[in-house]
C-alpha cells in the first residue's frame, strides 16, 4: 500500500475522527442545550434507547464534548424531532442543489460511512479532493447556518496539520456505521 494512499484515507479519516463530531455536537447544541439534555437523561426521559457506550456518553452530561456523530444524529432526530427530513430521504444522496441542515447531516453520514468502509488502495488523489471539497462546502453551509466560523476553522487547521496516519486509520477502524 502506498504512503499516499495512507496519508490520503488518514486526512478524511481526520474528518471523521475530529471534524464531523464537532459539526454534530454543535448542531446539537444550537437545538437543546447540554443542560437540558442533562435534565431529562437525569430524569429517565428519553424514549431512545441508548447503547452501553451511549449511556456512558450521556452520564457525563452537561458535558457533550466526546458526543459522537451517531448519538447526536439520534437524539436530534429520534428524540426531539428536531430534523426536517431531508429533501432526498434519509438514507439517500442529497442532490448538490439540496442545501438545508438535514442534507448536510446526511452527507456526513454518507461521508463517515464511506471512509470507514472503503479501501485505503482505492482513495484515489480525485476521490479525497472532491470529498474534501464537498465537506468544506457543508462545514461552510452548517457554519453560516449556526452564524459562526468555528468549523470553517477546524476544517483548515485538519487540513494543514500533520497528523499519524497509522494511528488514525487504526482509530478509524473503530468507527461503527452510522444507520441513515
Amino acid at each position: 500500500m502506498s504512503d499516499k494512499f495512507k496519508e490520503r484515507h488518514a486526512k478524511l479519516g481526520c474528518m471523521v475522527l475530529r471534524l464531523f463530531p464537532k459539526v454534530m455536537q454543535m448542531i446539537l447544541k444550537y437545538y437543546i442545550t447540554p443542560e437540558g439534555l442533562h435534565t431529562r437523561f437525569s430524569k429517565n426521559d428519553f424514549r431512545l434507547v441508548f447503547t452501553n457506550n451511549e449511556v456512558d456518553l450521556m452520564e457525563k452530561l452537561p458535558n457533550i464534548d466526546d458526543f459522537t456523530v451517531e448519538i447526536s444524529y439520534k437524539i436530534l432526530r429520534f428524540e426531539f424531532n428536531m430534523l426536517h427530513e431531508p429533501r432526498c430521504k434519509w438514507g439517500n444522496v442529497p442532490h448538490d442543489t439540496e442545501v438545508e441542515i438535514a442534507d448536510d447531516i446526511q452527507r456526513i453520514i454518507n461521508a463517515t460511512n464511506s471512509i470507514i468502509k472503503i479501501n485505503t488502495n482505492n482513495v484515489t488523489e480525485n476521490y479525497s479532493e472532491n470529498l474534501l471539497e464537498e465537506i468544506k462546502m457543508m462545514v461552510t453551509r452548517i457554519d453560516s447556518y449556526l452564524k459562526q466560523d468555528d468549523l470553517g476553522r477546524l476544517y483548515n487547521s485538519l487540513c494543514k496539520s500533520e497528523i499519524d496516519s497509522n494511528s488514525i486509520l487504526q482509530d478509524l477502524t473503530r468507527v461503527k456505521a452510522i444507520e441513515g
